[in-house]
């Protein structure tokens, strides 16, 4: 049986996703192409070491390497930053209240006022 609360995850980032600008979701996966740039650089990973850990081809750690966006999702960036053992905190607040889950229907398209992305490395 499938928990109910992974439905409204699931619908509440497609919330997320469908709300921010073109121009933020490149800023921010651009941010995150960096810090997965310099995780592996300060591990003194090499290219191939690194895609065994993130679990991809030695080609898309090149693209990482080279800050290049296209062909990496948000939600994928994430999944590569758990890997690395990072503690994301995504806060998000809609009419100016913090909340954990939302009926993905009460939201108008207006209503997200800001989406706060926090990731901490592990050490």
């Amino acid at each position: 049986m499938i928990d109910q609360g992974y439905f409204v995850f699931v619908n509440l980032w497609y919330k997320i996703m469908t709300t921010i600008s073109k121009t933020n979701d490149y800023t921010i996966k651009y941010r995150i192409l960096k810090l997965i740039k310099d995780i592996t650089y300060n591990n003194h990973w090499n290219q191939v070491t690194s895609a065994k850990i993130l679990g991809v081809d030695q080609p898309k750690i090149s693209h990482i390497s080279n800050g290049k966006t296209a062909g990496f999702s948000l939600e994928r960036l994430l999944i590569f930053l758990l890997r690395l053992k990072c503690d994301i905190n995504i806060t998000i607040t809609v009419n100016n209240s913090e909340i954990a889950l939302i009926n993905k229907d009460s939201m108008s398209d207006k209503s997200l006022e800001s989406i706060n992305l926090v990731i901490l490395q592990n050490k």
